[in-house]
């Protein structure tokens, strides 16, 4: 009942922010009403059974955020979560001490929190995409889209039911490029600023951010300074000088607060106040190259030598002086170029034909991963090795890697390539690709020049951001490009809108009606978690589909551990329709996950830390694809199944029950 209530009390929430939203905006009471029905249904997606699960990373990183005031703040000194410490740790502690809750109380105000937290940046985004394309009068069609658009995103839907640093460094990041191009459109200096406030909370939380933190540190000063005197150099050094200090101080302001604010409430294991480890959200982004050249921890391994306060101020002008002296340089080169006509000329034309090379760029980024789907046999080692002879990677993840049986590193990385273009074309909806073309379309109709290059700019970064994860053999998983596949998704709305179509045509209706019905049908199949997602067209043999895929990667979606809960509920479904109960039920699992608030007294076992095992008709074992594949256990091939876990077919988990393994003679070991 809790459980439900609280999911009530979050779309309730929702509601509430969006027409107070609608309302600010100066919506009628009738569209307001209208729109809170028909997306009253998309919340409810997205809430849906959010508080009955623990994925993999949640179980340890959900004690860290109910916890804040008195447990070491594991995450925190790995660099990562610290903007969920400041916004969901700081507020659940605080409710703690006022209201005396117990844990399990708490528990269920955790991910209700974060997402509302993520909900109200969702709202943020599509203000001020809304604001950028200046079309006031088509205010409710805009909004429609662009929700529907956001909220239907499985791999937005997965980041907000997950609390982990998915959701605030996808969402951050996003509205971060968003406040710059709306600052950047309509010169205001706020926007811009505001956005290196939204880079560094992304950054705070996930490495993913740390690039946009630095793309908006430069781009920023560069594009306050350029509104004033360019024609005089004294002058025009003298703001940019200033306004690099004004943005290195907005950076260094937003990662101190934070760190006083948890500071203050952490009692038992305050964060160490080393300046590389403090600072470490603007050197993150350097993790992938590190790693590749073997030093993957090396900013972690600097600790020792920078631990006290007095190397803030010494680290706070060093980045200062990087910035003042960099953005200088960079603007005496565009001061120097914008009176070259040939380099007026070669902008623009660049500029203009920027959607163009984007629309290619889709096209054949589209193909490769299409064609990588079918084709490319990507391998898990070290459970099965790369043959004599072949490449080996030389970096793993989570003691893994995948290799593809490349005869040498130039191959591997180009595989390598496509396979991260695999997973990122895996988890776009084909109502997406459909909309990009239909962009393009018009675009060849009425080759009209973009409205915001900023934006243009990054559509083109998404796009090539899994070459950036290729090229650098960084570990790829649909989660991983939720940043990506959520601006890809929000610039073509963007240009949807954008295009002088129109919008209060009968068919324009019809067709916006028919791409939110086919966007539902398609991604519906995969709840609750919508992790599994993948588009109408992918598709593999039903053989592959219903057995374990040992050593085998696929570009799907393999379990994170929610399975437990889905197997659970659906055990229990099953002995109360034989009048049976979980009363004295063991549930065996080879992968880490929990299943929260069940209404029985059913207990749960990791399989690597038991010794015993029971094989009765009340034993029950759910065995998780993705393990199976990473460090395969025997699997019971010859033992029926009493229940599988499949989202369109593809199997993620398998139950069996203890009796019909001791039949068939299999035990585990």
């Amino acid at each position: 009942m809790l459980v439900k209530l609280t999911e009530i009390a979050t779309v309730l929430a929702a509601v509430a922010l969006q027409t107070a939203y609608l309302h600010k905006k100066k919506t009628g009471f009738k569209a307001i009403l209208l729109l809170s029905i028909v997306t009253i249904p998309v919340l409810v997606m997205s809430i849906e059974s959010m508080n009955t699960f623990l994925t993999y990373d949640e179980t340890y990183i959900i004690n860290e955020v109910l916890n804040i005031t008195d447990v070491p703040l594991g995450q925190w000194q790995l660099g990562a979560l610290r903007t969920t410490d400041l916004l969901v740790g700081f507020p659940l502690a605080a409710l703690k001490i006022i209201s005396g809750f117990s844990l399990d109380i708490l528990t269920l105000f955790v991910k209700p929190l974060h997402w509302i937290i993520g909900f109200f940046v969702i709202l943020l985004i599509i203000d001020n995409l809304v604001r950028i394309l200046k079309k006031e009068d088509e205010f409710l069609f805009a909004y429609t889209l662009l929700f529907f658009a956001v909220m239907l995103l499985p791999v937005v839907i997965m980041a907000q039911k997950i609390i982990n640093y998915d959701s605030l460094s996808m969402l951050f990041g996003t509205l971060a490029l968003v406040l710059l191009a709306a600052g950047w459109q309509k010169d205001d200096n706020c926007r811009l600023f505001l956005s290196i406030i939204s880079a560094t909370l992304g950054a705070q939380e996930k490495l993913i951010s740390s690039p946009i933190l630095w793309v908006c540190l430069c781009l920023v000063p560069l594009r306050v300074s350029w509104k004033a005197d360019i024609e005089n150099t004294a002058s025009l050094i003298k703001n940019v000088s200033l306004n690099s200090l004004k943005a290195a101080i907005t950076t260094i302001l937003t990662i101190l607060f934070t760190y006083s604010i948890v500071v203050y409430v952490n009692k038992s294991d305050v964060p160490d106040t080393n300046v590389i480890n403090l600072f470490y959200p603007l050197i993150s982004g350097l993790w992938p190259v590190l790693r590749l050249a073997g030093h993957g921890a090396g900013p972690f391994m600097l600790r020792g030598y920078f631990n006290s306060f007095l190397y803030i101020p010494v680290f706070a002008t060093l980045l200062s002086l990087f910035l003042v002296l960099f953005n200088i340089s960079v603007m005496l080169i565009l001061k120097k170029a914008s009176n070259t006509h040939w380099a007026q000329i070669s902008g623009k034309l660049l500029l203009n034909q920027l959607p163009l090379i984007n629309y290619i760029l889709f096209t054949v980024f589209l193909i490769c991963g299409v064609c990588g789907t079918f084709f490319i046999d990507a391998r898990l080692g070290p459970f099965i090795p790369p043959l004599p002879g072949s490449y080996l990677p030389p970096v793993s993840f989570n003691y893994c890697f995948i290799h593809f049986g490349a005869g040498n590193a130039a191959t591997h990385i180009i595989i390598s390539i496509f396979w991260a273009y695999v997973i990122f074309v895996n988890a776009i909806p084909t109502t997406i690709v459909f909309l990009a073309f239909f962009n393009a379309v018009l675009f060849f109709q009425k080759r009209k020049e973009t409205s915001s290059p900023v934006l243009e700019i990054t559509y083109t970064a998404a796009l090539l951001a899994p070459f950036a994860f290729g090229l650098l053999l960084v570990p790829v998983e649909n989660r991983y490009f939720n940043l990506f596949l959520l601006l890809l998704t929000l610039v073509n709305v963007y240009k949807l809108i954008e295009s002088n179509i129109t919008i209060c045509g009968k068919k324009t209706r019809i067709a916006a009606v028919a791409a939110i019905c086919l966007l539902l049908i398609e991604v519906l199949p995969f709840r609750p978690l919508y992790g599994a997602f993948r588009p109408l067209w992918s598709n593999y043999s039903q053989l592959y589909n219903t057995t374990p895929s040992r050593g085998v990667s696929n570009p799907w979606w393999m379990g994170w551990g929610e399975e437990i809960s889905i197997a659970g509920k659906r055990i229990e479904k099953r002995l109360s329709e034989s009048n049976r109960k979980l009363s004295g039920v063991q549930i065996y699992h080879n992968y880490l996950g929990e299943w929260l608030y069940r209404k029985n007294d059913a207990v749960l076992f990791l399989l690597d830390t038991c010794t015993f095992f029971r094989y009765t008709e009340n034993d029950f074992y759910i065995l998780n694809r993705s393990i199976i594949a990473q460090s395969p256990p025997s699997f019971p091939d010859s033992v029926p199944p009493y229940d599988i876990i499949s989202f369109r077919g593809f199997v993620t988990a398998w139950v069996f029950r203890g009796d019909d393994l001791k039949k068939h003679g299999f035990a585990f070991r």
